[in-house]
């Protein structure tokens, strides 16, 4: 009889399954990455080779002798330009007319437009160096269509970033000579860097690639051991190391993806309505719980009591913001003590906070006002910028209702109405609207 895999071993099998398939993607990718390399080179010299066994001396013998006869002819510019243009080698390639005084190259007239000025100003530089002087010097008419005339190698010469192979005649026109040139990338630096990228990529990238994803699964491997160590001592002795509300016993990974939501769920929540600064409810909490309270059948009525802090602006500009921050958490402390478990106290917005009481009557509602300002003056939390009192004062309006015609924004609009009265009577005070 084949023995019960545990959550444990169940996970473990999962987890090195995984490590094994990372260690094949990575094998795959290094390999990959190793074959476009060897093909990227092999393209590169490839191209590189085509490229210098283009027939420069084919075309130089074509272009010497079109040219030269179209100069010795005195054919007009633009026919010359187009034998020049007509026979020129490769994309980068170009031909042209030297003129040569005093052992020095004076003029060149170019077939290849798009050559830039710097470029051109650097090949007059290579052209009246020493080297390539004593080669115009030497230079002759090759036979046509023959190699014949080239006893030996093509030179070559590097102008901005690109490497040329050229060959120089002499027409039969007196300091007049022809340049044939074929271009191409500086071979060298493009392999350098091709094979510099890969093996950087190769050597940093995917070692990393392998340890970030081992250590994300080793992380999932521990909250998974953990969670199935939590769950086997909720089932052996109901004891779990962290406090859970309620706890469904799932024995399928499905129930405990289920319980994880449910919790997080609730923490959410719970934490959606309570204010971040003064810890107790906030505004959200309070709409709600007055829409539950007007379909609850079993309360006979409401009291709700809005409360302001007197001139809280100014407390602001003179003691600062966060000084503010903790006389509102002393504020809603105390009124919470005040008001008791019995009623809610939540904070409405800035220096506004409401208290909601269930079936209070209206002289039960005047009594908790009347200590609710008593209360906050007896902190006696120094206010010196205020023009009522030198400490922290508060202005008080009480609204109740009874389920039969309540509503929680005409309740607490009756209240706001009785916070203004209060305002106007010179504040540090309540007034209760007295409308049932």
């Amino acid at each position: 009889m084949k023995k019960k895999m545990t959550i444990k071993e169940k996970v473990e099998v999962k987890i090195n399954k995984c490590n094994s398939f990372v260690d094949l993607i990575a094998y795959m990718v290094i390999t990959v990455i190793c074959c476009l390399g060897v093909i990227t080179l092999i393209s590169a010299v490839t191209q590189i080779v085509i490229e210098s066994r283009t027939c420069l001396d084919e075309k130089f013998n074509m272009v010497t002798y079109t040219v030269g006869l179209d100069l010795k002819n005195k054919q007009k510019e633009d026919v010359v330009d187009y034998h020049m243009k007509n026979f020129e080698i490769g994309k980068k390639g170009f031909n042209a007319i030297l003129r040569v005084e005093n052992d020095r190259v004076k003029q060149i007239t170019l077939s290849n437009e798009k050559m830039e000025t710097d470029n051109q100003a650097e090949l007059m530089q290579k052209l009246n160096t020493p080297k390539v002087l004593e080669k115009i010097k030497k230079s002759e008419m090759p036979f046509l269509f023959t190699k014949s005339g080239f006893k030996d190698v093509a030179p070559y010469m590097i102008v901005g970033n690109t490497l040329y192979k050229y060959r120089i005649s002499r027409t039969s026109i007196e300091g007049i000579y022809i340049l044939s040139a074929s271009g191409q990338d500086e071979y060298i630096f493009k392999i350098i860097r091709i094979l510099s990228n890969a093996m950087i990529f190769t050597i940093i990238a995917v070692p990393i690639f392998i340890y970030i994803t081992r250590r994300w699964l080793a992380i999932i491997k521990e909250q998974l051991i953990d969670l199935e160590i939590r769950i086997r001592n909720l089932e052996t002795t109901g004891i779990t190391t962290q406090p859970l509300t309620k706890v469904v016993h799932s024995r399928n990974e499905i129930g405990k993806i289920a319980e994880a939501i449910t919790s997080l769920t609730k923490t959410l929540d719970e934490k959606a309505n309570i204010d971040q600064l003064t810890g107790i409810k906030n505004k959200r909490f309070l709409n709600n719980y007055l829409l539950k309270l007007e379909k609850d059948k079993k309360i006979d009525s409401i009291g709700v009591i809005l409360i302001d802090i007197d001139h809280f602006k100014y407390y602001n500009d003179t003691y600062g913001h966060l000084q503010g921050d903790v006389v509102l958490r002393r504020v809603a402390k105390e009124l919470e003590k005040i008001a008791g478990k019995k009623n809610i106290v939540t904070r409405f917005g800035g220096e506004e906070f409401v208290i909601v009481s269930r079936n209070i009557t209206l002289k039960e509602l005047e009594k908790l006002c009347s200590k609710l300002v008593e209360g906050i003056r007896t902190l006696n939390l120094e206010h010196k910028s205020s023009p009522v009192k030198p400490y922290i004062t508060i202005s008080v309006g009480g609204a109740i209702s009874t389920t039969s015609n309540f509503s929680g924004i005409a309740v607490v609009e009756k209240a706001d109405k009785a916070v203004y009265k209060a305002k106007e009577n010179g504040r540090n005070q309540y007034i209760i609207d007295k409308k049932i």
